[in-house]
C-alpha cells in the first residue's frame, strides 16, 4: 500500500494466491482504501467478490472483504 499526491493519491499492490500480482494507481475510493488498510494491519488477506470473468476480478474492488 502507498499513498502518493499523484494519480488519486492510492496505490495498492497484491500478491494473488491463484497466482499473480496486480496493482492499481488512483481510483480507490475512501471505502476501499478502509478495507485494504484494515487487511493489511491484520492478515494481509481480502477477499474479492466478483462477477468479472477472464483476470477481470483481479481488479474488481466493487465487493471488498478484509479476511481475519
Amino acid at each position: 500500500m502507498g499513498y502518493f499526491e499523484i494519480a488519486g493519491g492510492r496505490e495498492v499492490t497484491i500478491v494473488w494466491e491463484e497466482g499473480g500480482v496486480s496493482s492499481q494507481q488512483g481510483d480507490i475510493t475512501d471505502e476501499q482504501w478502509e478495507i485494504f488498510k484494515l487487511a493489511f494491519l491484520s492478515t494481509g488477506r481480502i477477499a474479492v467478490l466478483s462477477d468479472q470473468e477472464g483476470e477481470r476480478w483481479m481488479h474488481d474492488y466493487r465487493f471488498l472483504e478484509a479476511m481475519r
